[in-house]
């Protein structure tokens, strides 16, 4: 599945984005951000790819800007009884952060999420120390439905994480008014 936006194209995760994808979570101030300690060796990202490939409740997508793979994407945990998944989202390319692409990237996933697979929520997880993500999370609707506290032990310290949501009324009141 392909989704396509303004400035980004959402594409299936390939074998040849993999060792960009391990570079960008093995960078230290992006794994803090995505709440990561260890890092991702050849072997295990191999796996890792292996197993999202063929598990029906993941999707992941590789983000392209003007045709450079920029970032990643991805459902978790897609429950088409319950009706809801988790979301991540990675812009893993530094100078391309805080332009906007994360609303977009956000956007596109919400519409396929919402529209597409018929869920009714939406949520991931922040570290409550992230700003920057819990403002784009903010921006196109999710609200936080609570913290863990002392969730994750990063870089020394216990880390909070919040746990944000958006429900599918929500999603669609908010386009509708744009």
């Amino acid at each position: 599945m392909v989704l396509v936006g303004k400035n980004l194209r959402l594409r299936p995760l390939e074998q040849g984005d993999l060792e960009r994808s391990r570079a960008w979570v093995n960078d230290q101030e992006t794994a803090r951000g995505l709440l990561r300690v260890l890092p991702v060796s050849p072997l295990s990202q191999q796996a890792w790819y292996e197993q999202v490939s063929r598990d029906p409740a993941r999707m992941v997508w590789a983000v392209e800007e003007q045709q450079a793979h920029v970032g990643n994407c991805g459902l978790y945990h897609i429950d088409l009884i319950h009706r809801r998944a988790e979301a991540w989202f990675l812009i893993g390319d530094s100078a391309r952060r805080g332009r906007g692409l994360g609303q977009e990237m956000a956007g596109l996933i919400l519409a396929y999420a919402f529209e597409g697979l018929g869920l009714n929520k939406v949520y991931l997880h922040v570290g409550a120390e992230n700003l920057n993500a819990r403002r784009t999370y903010e921006a196109v609707g999710f609200i936080n439905e609570g913290t863990f506290f002392q969730e994750y032990f990063i870089a020394g310290q216990f880390r909070d994480v919040l746990r944000m949501a958006l429900l599918a009324d929500a999603w669609r009141a908010r386009t509708q008014e744009r």
